[in-house]
């Protein structure tokens, strides 16, 4: 009995570099770096207002906005990638895998993270980069057709 609770410690707090929380590396197809607007506004508004925030999307080519703004408007957060394709594909993705972990486990998977702390690994001098502060998130879509 002790050993299965000895193992059961041991896999609670996971130190490998499989925890993304110790040993974060985006990806690119579950991470999307905000440019503007600054970590202030963006948690003021979003933790302490509790209100939400829009993902502008840059226009695509060709493409014609009816109301004229090809400009993010004041609640939207610009991805630092500014490929319109590649930004709906990650927001997809993210979408679907949070919605379909929230429905069949009721756990939610999806955080912004607010800074990020880099140190080095001991002994061997690695660069490592760890979230200092994660806030559960969820994406919502207009319509079906919607990134």
């Amino acid at each position: 009995m002790m050993e299965r609770i000895q193992l059961w410690k041991q896999r609670l707090i996971d130190l490998s570099r499989r925890n993304r929380l110790i040993y974060f590396t985006p990806t690119k197809s579950s991470y999307i770096g905000i440019s503007t607007p600054d970590l202030k506004t963006i948690f003021e508004r979003l933790v302490v207002k509790g209100k939400g925030w829009e993902i502008w999307q840059p226009p695509r080519e060709g493409w014609s906005n009816a109301s004229g703004s090809m400009r993010p408007g004041r609640t939207q957060l610009v991805p630092q990638a500014d490929d319109p394709q590649l930004i709906e594909r990650i927001l997809r993705g993210l979408y679907r895998r949070s919605t379909s972990e929230y429905r069949e486990r009721g756990v939610r998977v999806l955080y912004m993270t607010f800074g990020m702390l880099n140190w080095r690994e001991a002994g061997s001098g690695e660069a490592v980069r760890s979230p200092i502060l994660l806030v559960p998130i969820e994406l919502r879509r207009d319509n079906h057709r919607s990134p």
